[in-house]
């Protein structure tokens, strides 16, 4: 959710305010007594709101709370996370106390998989060798005509490649499901750090050698400075054909359709057919492409990049995506590098907190479920349909009102609007995790299970109808989104708290607070992404 965008939107905004005065639609009832909803306890009563209306508000919560250590940033956002990250460690770590769940229940799969992420003496006597195993997969590798199927196995455990392999709704034909392939295989946040000028960018390139070195030095690399060296001058490769972002928030441009015939046109030394067959998308009605100049870029790198070299790659990326539950030096390194360096972070979350995080990882709408039955109340939900309710009233008077649109266009925009889905608190349909299998001690197994449940739930999708149950975010995330190929605004349980809903508060104050997020997923609709797709979800030009 980037509320930022509602700046471009002011037209939305002010039919906000028109329509509600106008529609004489409440959520509240005239006799039900409302509290303040608001914290004087954050004013700065010091400052007069006419000459610093923010600082007048916000004071006082400014001086009062400092950034964790932990943390780049801090807000309201991180606040309410850091709230729901507490509640979960409740539930997860009474889970992982109770004895002798039942095998196969939900109380042992949360259980086991904490308990093994937080027992460290056992990762730090294992150090690396529960990748043992992939590792010789990588060097039992003969020839270049076995990557495709290695590049499949490798996204099936939540490794990255050189594509990327995803399954979702056809963007122009949005009651189907399709594969699609774009760029991927930096380490580094994208293309502008391998190459833009600059100290901040000069010291970061080298920071990263850096920490490829270690950790391949970590896992007993024969040459690790020259692996590195290898693997940097790779990636910097595979950048210079990467687009940049401004080129990627171009719909049109990245939905390119083909057929399997036609990728390997594209890229003749990689075969597609058994990636996909290794991947599970082998029935897949074709496949968009997002990058097609990337791929045909791609395809001279896997002629002229040696195997060897490849095998160091692999190796590197299966350590960076591991190194969470592996032993202390490994997380350190990635600490250092990708949360200091990248993000400017100081300190380390608390390991109770990244087990927290791990657990959603794997499982989010099972402890989502456990979350929601004891931190959400069921007349939230109906109070916030009657918000979203009486902002869509508003949205409609606001579009017929508008003299810049066209009627055409604003029966296709009223069309649209009509057929938004509302999504509150929790799933209607909870998410089946029978498959996934948990095993006490054994912290790197269980991701990798975790990862592989995953990717074959995504590619199980294919040839079926399209879920419309399905979120796309868990119950506990702060935050709410609108997704264009659904035409739907979602807004999980975890946001629906002060400061951004309050149950018990004035319509005004909700109406102020979530009623600007309600407003803000509903503009995603209209913007200069969403206004590209029509009210069934289908990329078309219909403005």
């Amino acid at each position: 959710m980037k509320l930022s965008n509602l700046k471009r939107f002011p037209w939305l905004l002010g039919a906000v305010g028109v329509g509600l005065l106008g529609s004489g639609l409440s959520a509240q009832t005239a006799s039900a007594p409302r509290a303040l909803g608001v914290d004087v306890a954050n004013f700065d009563r010091s400052v007069r709101p006419q000459d610093d209306f923010f600082r007048y508000l916000n004071g006082g919560w400014l001086q009062k709370t400092p950034i964790p250590a932990d943390r780049a940033s801090y807000g309201s956002f991180t606040e309410l996370a850091d709230r729901s990250e507490a509640a979960l460690r409740t539930i997860i770590e009474e889970a992982a106390a109770a004895p002798g769940s039942a095998r196969g229940s939900d109380a042992q799969k949360v259980g086991d998989f904490y308990r093994s992420y937080m027992d460290t003496a056992r990762i730090e006597t294992l150090g690396v060798r529960p990748l043992r195993p992939e590792f010789d997969r990588i060097a039992n590798l003969g020839n270049r005509a076995a990557l495709p199927e290695q590049f499949a196995h490798l996204q099936r455990i939540g490794v990255q490649t050189p594509f990327g392999f995803s399954v979702g709704q056809d963007a122009r034909q949005a009651d189907r499901y399709i594969a699609y392939v774009s760029q991927s295989g930096l380490g580094l946040p994208d293309r502008d750090y391998y190459f833009n000028q600059g100290a901040k960018f000069a010291e970061t390139r080298t920071a990263y050698g850096r920490y490829v070195e270690q950790l391949l030095r970590l896992a007993g690399e024969r040459d690790p400075a020259a692996a590195a060296r290898a693997i940097v001058a790779l990636e910097t490769k595979l950048a210079g054909s990467h687009w940049d972002r401004v080129r990627n928030r171009d719909r049109e441009a990245t939905y390119n359709l083909r057929t399997v015939a036609q990728l390997n046109t594209m890229t003749p030394g990689f075969a597609w057919a058994p990636f996909l067959r290794a991947a599970g998308g082998e029935s897949t009605p074709a496949v968009v492409v997002r990058q097609p100049d990337y791929l045909e870029a791609l395809n001279r790198e896997f002629t002229a990049t040696p195997l060897d070299t490849w095998k160091q790659y692999m190796r590197f990326k299966l350590l960076d995506s591991y190194a969470s539950v592996l032993s202390r030096p490994f997380v350190q390194a990635q600490f250092d590098f990708r949360s200091r360096t990248l993000q400017g972070v100081e300190e380390e979350r608390p390991r109770w907190k990244r087990g927290v995080g791990a657990v959603q990882g794997a499982m989010g709408e099972m402890v989502g479920r456990m979350y929601v039955e004891r931190n959400f109340q069921p007349a939230a939900r109906a109070r916030m349909q009657q918000l979203v309710d009486n902002l869509m009233v508003a949205f409609r008077e606001g579009i017929d009102e508008l003299e810049w649109m066209s009627p055409e266009t604003k029966v296709q925009a009223q069309a649209k609007l009509a057929s938004f889905n509302t999504k509150i608190g929790y799933p209607d349909q909870w998410r089946d995790y029978a498959a996934l299998e948990v095993r006490a001690g054994d912290a790197v197994g269980n991701a990798t299970r975790a990862n592989r449940f995953g990717f074959q739930r995504m590619v199980e999708r294919l040839g079926k109808p399209i879920d419309r149950t399905e979120w796309g975010m868990t119950p506990q995330t702060v935050n709410a989104y609108y997704s264009s190929t659904m035409n739907e605004i979602v807004f999980p349980a975890a946001i629906l708290q002060p400061p951004f809903f309050d149950l018990a508060a004035d319509d005004a104050v909700n109406y102020g607070a979530i009623g600007g997020v309600i407003g803000h997923e509903i503009s995603h609709g209209f913007d200069d992404q969403g206004s590209r797709s029509d009210g069934q979800g289908n990329l078309r030009d219909w403005w």
